[in-house]
């Protein structure tokens, strides 16, 4: 073999050095193409966007086909679903009454809800005063049990007070004021054993509830 093959140079020791230098560059610039030449090659992005779905919905009106009481005499209004059975006594006194179909005689109340709504007068107390007068005489009377004390309540925005208690059956009676110490009461009783959402009945009749002069509602009780 030549000797100027076999004889380390000054220029040699250079050139191995810079071919050392160079492969890792050269073999990483190798592996981009190589793996560029074998993916497939990317759509192209459309011009045309999607229409995101609207997850918001209208509100639906749940007491739209609901018939609707009104009186100047009574001075409220609200509306009750058309299958309740409703009557107003020659008191004034309006009834609203819901029972379950094939329902079983001989129980304390049939599954289902009643509303009572009449005007009263708390006289020269306040409306609280009243209600708190009436709870006493209740107990010391031991007429039956009061299951929930006196607080205050909003029904459709008009602030009034409510209670509970059981004599033979658990009724709520809840009083809205009106206009010189009259006010409206409202007795409540719902039976749901089989959960079919009378709870939930109830609550929007008396979301509807007003008064037909509702500048005369007392937004407090003073």
């Amino acid at each position: 073999m030549p000797k100027e093959l076999t004889t380390v140079t000054k220029t040699s020791k250079v050139l191995a050095m810079l071919v050392f230098i160079a492969l890792p560059f050269i073999a990483f610039f190798l592996g981009i193409w190589y793996q560029t030449s074998i993916s497939p090659k990317s759509t192209e992005t459309s011009l045309v966007s999607t229409p995101k779905t609207s997850t918001s919905s209208a509100t639906t009106d749940t007491t739209a086909d609901w018939k609707t009481y009104k009186s100047d005499t009574n001075k409220f209004a609200f509306k009750y679903p058309s299958n309740a059975i409703f009557y107003e006594d020659k008191k004034n006194v309006v009834h609203i009454r819901y029972e379950e179909p094939n329902t079983e005689d001989g129980v304390e109340m049939k599954p289902g809800y009643s509303l009572r709504f009449s005007m009263g007068n708390s006289g020269p107390l306040t409306l609280k005063a009243y209600v708190e007068k009436y709870i006493d005489q209740f107990e010391k009377e031991k007429l039956g049990q009061i299951t929930r004390p006196i607080a205050e309540v909003k029904i459709n925005g008009n602030l009034g007070y409510r209670y509970s208690s059981v004599i033979e059956l658990e009724t709520t009676h809840i009083y809205i004021p009106y206009y010189d110490s009259q006010y409206t009461e409202i007795l409540k009783n719902v039976s749901d054993p089989n959960q079919k959402g009378y709870e939930t009945t109830v609550d929007r009749i008396l979301s509807t509830f007003k008064f037909t002069d509702q500048s005369q509602a007392d937004p407090t009780d003073d």
